[in-house]
């Protein structure tokens, strides 16, 4: 699978990326920024898809991030 120019670029953004991979829906993201999200989440109460779903989500619906993401640049 090759991810477009616009999907690169925002990886490496640190923003994540939803994709399809075989007909399940997949998040694509920096390895420092899933580490990141590894050690502030209990999976003893959320499991990980549930986690990832809800962080993806955020991600998304917050009106701040075009903010952030103008910042990083």
């Amino acid at each position: 699978m090759t991810l477009t120019n616009e999907q690169r670029n925002a990886v490496e953004m640190g923003e994540a990326v939803t994709i399809d991979v075989d007909g399940k829906p997949c998040v694509v993201l920096l390895k420092d920024v899933y580490e990141q999200s590894r050690k502030t989440i209990d999976y003893s109460e959320m499991p990980p898809q549930e986690a990832y779903a809800a962080i993806n989500e955020a991600w998304g619906d917050d009106p701040g991030l075009d903010a952030y993401q103008d910042y990083k640049k």
